[in-house]
């Protein structure tokens, strides 16, 4: 998996599957130990936020997860400042 230091940045135009390699890659981590407090998932806006977390739900192998860190841009200054 992708080591808790490295960075992931995931580009691409509409229609490109940009979410699901997104979610599938979180789950993996997740599944693989990691805690959710070391990924930062930034997302386009509230409704992508929803959308990512549900979907996010539904493809977890395992029952129980701390709170993700999942902020859209202007949620992450919000809460940092």
């Amino acid at each position: 998996y992708i080591g808790v230091w490295k960075k992931m940045l995931i580009q691409g135009s509409s229609r490109t599957n940009r979410t699901e390699l997104l979610i599938d890659t979180y789950v993996e981590l997740l599944n693989n130990g990691v805690e959710a407090s070391e990924i930062l998932v930034l997302v386009q806006n509230s409704y992508k936020k929803e959308t990512f977390i549900n979907k996010l739900k539904k493809n977890l192998k395992i029952n129980h997860y701390e709170n993700p860190k999942i902020y859209t841009f202007y949620g992450l200054c919000y809460n940092t400042i």
